[in-house]
């Protein structure tokens, strides 16, 4: 079920996502140094000859970002998985449409749809945190049974 944000429970819900990829983020700096501030493609993620999706928009702190996936046609379901670059996942059929399809993101949300556009909040502390987004399609068939692709994914780090 989702809730109208009226409410206010979808800014609380990005609130505590970026106080968890704050934490993450805190943990990697310390075990790898500070990130590099920039988006890049996760080599290995996805299904053999996904696009990679577009990023839009700016990685600084208090500016818009987003990510544009290929859109299917119907019935087919998009899907943007959000969430830190962690353990890859391999999907193979009959649950993935093709063999070695990589899922990179250790998922903190799934959002319907083949875009996502949010706003890094303001604050200095998310300067180095990364996240990662990856988008996918349920493809139906005649018979509505489903497979999973998945595009490559992007780490995208958030800058100064």
């Amino acid at each position: 079920m989702r809730v109208p944000p009226s409410t206010g429970l979808d800014s609380i819900m990005i609130q505590n996502t970026f106080a968890t990829l704050r934490l993450v983020a805190l943990g990697l700096a310390l075990l790898c140094g500070s990130a590099a501030a920039q988006v890049t493609p996760i080599p290995g993620s996805g299904c053999p000859g996904a696009p990679v999706p577009q990023f839009v928009g700016s990685t600084s702190i208090g500016q818009a970002l987003g990510v544009i996936c290929p859109p299917s046609p119907p019935p087919n379901i998009d899907f943007v998985v959000l969430g830190v670059a962690g353990r890859a996942i391999v999907f193979n059929p009959p649950l993935a449409c093709v063999q070695r399809c990589v899922l990179a993101c250790d998922p903190l949300d799934i959002i319907t749809g083949s875009a996502w556009r949010g706003q890094i909040p303001n604050d200095r502390s998310l300067i180095g945190v990364c996240i990662c987004v990856q988008c996918g399609t349920v493809q139906m068939n005649a018979i509505g049974r489903g497979c999973l692709l998945l595009s490559v994914a992007l780490q995208i780090c958030i800058t100064p």
